[in-house]
Formats: C-alpha cells, structure tokens, sequence
C-alpha cells in the first residue's frame, strides 16, 4: 500500500494511506457536504455580523443609508 508523507505540527513525520479515487456517489456527497458545511459557516458569520451591528450604534441604520446621495 502507498502512503502519503506529511510534516506535522510539531514537525514529525505524518504518515498518512494514499488517497484512493472516489465513486461518483462519494464524490457527489463530498462536494454537497463541502456546499452545507459553507452555507452553515456563511450563516454563522452573517449572524455575528448582525449582532454586532446592532449593538454597535455608530453605523448607519437602514433610513440613514437610504438617505446618502451617490
């Protein structure tokens, strides 16, 4: 069997097996988890960004931006 040699942390060797291909099934789920895991990432810091704005008075609410002349 084939590996793999990656450096660590600590700069041990990591021995890892080599990647076999994927089934199209495998693939196909790897790629939909990898959109899920993104969306819920986007989602988690869309959320932190709403808190903080709103508990932050000095930017511009939604009528003072509305208002600016472009």
């Amino acid at each position: 069997m084939a590996h793999e040699r990656l450096e660590g942390k600590d700069t041990h060797p990591v021995i890892l097996p080599a990647a076999q291909p994927l089934s199209e099934a495998q693939r196909l789920r790897k790629i939909i988890l990898e959109l899920i895991n993104t969306e819920r990432a986007y989602v988690r810091d869309l959320s932190m960004l709403m808190e903080r704005l709103v508990r932050d008075d000095s930017y511009p609410t939604l009528p003072d931006v509305t208002s600016w002349k472009y």
